[in-house]
This record gives C-alpha cells, sequence and structure tokens, in this order.
C-alpha cells in the first residue's frame, strides 16, 4: 500500500511538474522562433484555429497568424517574454500570463516597447493569445507615429 500510495504521488507530482513547465517552454520556443524569423517554427506552436490578438489587429486562424508574423519580421526584433503566471485548466490546457519587450524599428529608429500577454494553451498548441502595449509603450507608439508639420 505504502510504494503504491508513494508512486502515485510521484506520479502526480511528475505530471503537474510537466504542466508548470510547458508554459515556459512555449514561451521559450516562440522567442526562439521569432528572434531567428522561423515562420515554420512559429507556426507550428499555433493551432489551426488559434485567435491572435495584438497590438498591430487580430488574426484568426494560421494563414492569418502566418501573414501576420511575416509582416512583423520586417519592423520586430530581439523579443523577450517572461510568464509570471500559469495555471492549469484541465487536461492538457492552460493559461499562462505574462510580460513582453520587443524592439521596434519605427520610421523614427528602433523603439524599444513591451506590455503584457496572456495565451490559453490546448494539447501543446496555442490555442487563444493577446498582446497588449503598457502605458510607457503607448506613449513611445504614438510619439514615433505623430505626424509632424
Amino acid at each position: 500500500m505504502r510504494t503504491s500510495t508513494l508512486a502515485f504521488m510521484l506520479l502526480v507530482s511528475t505530471s503537474l511538474a510537466a504542466v508548470a513547465e510547458e508554459p515556459k517552454s512555449i514561451c521559450a520556443r516562440w522567442t526562439a522562433a521569432f528572434n531567428a524569423k522561423d515562420l515554420n517554427a512559429q507556426m507550428a506552436l499555433y493551432a489551426d484555429d488559434a485567435i491572435r490578438v495584438a497590438p498591430e489587429g487580430h488574426q484568426v486562424g494560421s494563414e492569418a497568424i502566418r501573414k501576420g508574423f511575416i509582416e512583423g519580421y520586417k519592423v520586430y526584433s530581439d523579443h523577450h517574454c517572461k510568464i509570471d503566471h500559469s495555471q492549469s485548466l484541465g487536461k492538457d490546457t492552460y493559461y499562462d500570463a505574462g510580460t513582453w519587450q520587443i524592439t521596434w524599428a519605427s520610421e523614427k529608429g528602433p523603439i524599444q516597447i513591451g506590455g503584457s500577454y496572456s495565451g490559453v494553451v490546448a494539447d501543446g498548441k496555442i490555442k487563444l493569445e493577446t498582446w497588449n502595449l503598457n502605458p510607457e509603450s503607448v506613449t513611445k507608439v504614438a510619439a514615433a507615429t505623430a505626424k509632424t508639420n
């Protein structure tokens, strides 16, 4: 009895550790793929019916997301993300949230911007993610895109 209880506890703790590590793994793989401008590796992280909402707009489905990355690779570089919170939502599904920063090649020169993100991953694929600018970045983007007379 004691051996089976110990084996069960080990199995549960190993499973929970795998769930806890998966968000970090997705974040690390996303960042590595983005910084390498590896579109195939980037898209392998998304479900076919994924929804992505970012400051530059929203994309529904893998083809729209693919097009968004092709455009994003032209003006964004040096992405970093950090997971601040991760929570299991059930079997093979979890929610994570964190912060990000990136270099944006604006018409007025490179600018560091950042914000927060959240996402839902199911069966190892990103199903939903949102990316938001922090207030300081909103100010930077507004200044960089302001028309001069």
